[in-house]
């Protein structure tokens, strides 16, 4: 049984098609098993995706759910950080844990890392896609 577990999972994660009969790829933004980090604030839902992070290395100052956002990519252990910024001020400066110039920040407790875009997009189709 663990054998066959281990290769749906393997099946799973190197073919387009969904694994399961029950869900369709509908929404095209993004290739379906781009693997994102999804999150949400109140009813605000946005997926980051790995390319993007690596992209915008400075930390990401964004609004989500009406609330100010940091987002930084941990290079060394290859993580998206995620804060709430009640710092009044942009964040230039943080680390893994959430630790500035102005404190340690509290992480956005609803971030969801690994999983796939068809999968996020089925339940949450209202979400951005990197937002800045």
């Amino acid at each position: 049984m663990a054998f066959i577990f281990k290769l749906a999972i393997s099946y799973q994660a190197y073919y387009d098609e969904p694994t399961f009969p029950t869900v369709e790829y509908k929404d095209t933004r993004l290739p379906s098993k781009e693997k994102i980090w999804g999150l949400s604030v109140g009813e605000d839902y946005v997926a980051y995706t790995e390319r993007f992070v690596r992209q915008h290395q400075a930390p990401n100052n964004v609004v989500i759910g009406a609330q100010d956002i940091v987002l930084h990519f941990d290079e060394t252990d290859e993580s998206l950080g995620v804060f709430y910024n009640r710092t009044g001020k942009d964040i230039q400066d943080i680390n893994f844990f959430g630790e500035t110039e102005s404190g340690k920040l509290a992480r956005v407790e609803t971030v969801k890392a690994g999983a796939y875009w068809i999968i996020w997009s089925d339940f949450f189709p209202q979400t951005d896609v990197n937002r800045l």
